[in-house]
């Protein structure tokens, strides 16, 4: 709260720019390791998944303006307090079915650090079924 306690105050920045920097490398780095796993269970670059991804944030209306932005970009995302922690919100859903090559995973992945960021949430990574239906 601010002086005389009249506006409740903001919550404190839950991602700093060296933790979205750490971030990003770590996801970008990750992205063509799980590639990688998925080519052993018949994932082609031709192949077309659906991919779940997950966010962190400590603020209900930070994973809430999150969360609208990933639906109107046509995925399908909620948010809700994480169950082990009340002080943690969590955003995750899933894309629509998306080119599994390299490059286009590799971007995506950019893109939503970049997203998360942008409100204050942490981009926590994605995963799919390699096996899902048509």
């Amino acid at each position: 709260m601010n002086l005389f306690g009249l506006f409740p105050s903001k919550p404190k920045r839950y991602v700093s720019d060296a933790s979205f920097r750490t971030t990003l490398a770590r996801q970008i780095s990750m992205a063509p390791m799980t590639m990688v796993q998925l080519r052993k269970h018949g994932v082609s670059n031709d192949s077309l998944l659906k991919l779940e991804f997950f966010f962190y944030t400590n603020d209900a209306a930070k994973a809430a303006s999150l969360s609208a932005k990933l639906n109107a970009s046509g995925y399908s995302a909620k948010c809700e307090p994480s169950s082990h922690n009340s002080n943690i919100q969590i955003v995750n859903g899933w894309t629509g079915k998306m080119e599994m090559s390299d490059a286009v995973v590799t971007v995506w992945t950019r893109d939503m650090c970049d997203l998360g960021f942008s409100d204050d949430c942490e981009f926590d990574g994605w995963g799919t079924n390699p096996k899902q239906a048509p």
